[in-house]
């Protein structure tokens, strides 16, 4: 997939979850996209991240 996701830390946190075990315990994972019907794409929980640029976090505080 040729696509950039754009979230800030707290949503990352979010809809992420952290590894409780394995060689990456503690830090958080995140699946974006996922196969439907054989083909790749974005999870629709997902698609108000698609971005190419950064005017979405732009000012966000």
């Amino acid at each position: 997939m040729d696509t950039m996701w754009i979230m800030t830390s707290r949503e990352f946190i979010e809809h992420s979850h952290q590894n409780k075990e394995g060689k990456h315990t503690g830090r958080r994972t995140i699946w974006f996209n996922g196969t439907r019907l054989g083909i790749e794409s974005t999870k629709p929980r997902f698609e108000k991240y698609v971005a190419v640029d950064f005017s979405r976090i732009v000012g966000d505080k």
